[in-house]
């Protein structure tokens, strides 16, 4: 049922948390999106997302903060892109609807 998956790497990292919570807000007025912010390591969000079958996962750590980049899974073809906050509304739109 859901499109999209936004999964924070870092529930006790502050940045991330907020960065989680500014970027669901804005998609779930679009479509269905689920935010993982459940207090496990990151590697079971991520089997979990993959058992579910969500099709587009936005993986959101300190360390692409720090660079000021998102990483994009796409579940079909395993691709990751690193974009910007700035473009991931674009980079959405473009990967759901065309």
């Amino acid at each position: 049922p859901f499109k999209i998956a936004i999964i924070n790497l870092r529930q006790d990292n502050s940045e991330c948390l907020y960065l989680c919570e500014k970027i669901y807000t804005n998609i779930k007025k679009f479509t269905t999106v689920l935010y993982d912010d459940r207090h496990i390591r990151a590697g079971q969000k991520l089997a979990d997302i993959d058992l579910i079958g969500i099709p587009i996962q936005i993986l959101i750590g300190p360390k692409g903060l720090k660079d000021n980049l998102l990483e994009i899974k796409e579940r079909k073809t395993e691709d990751i892109k690193k974009i910007s906050e700035s473009n991931l509304m674009q980079y959405l739109i473009e990967s759901i609807w065309t």
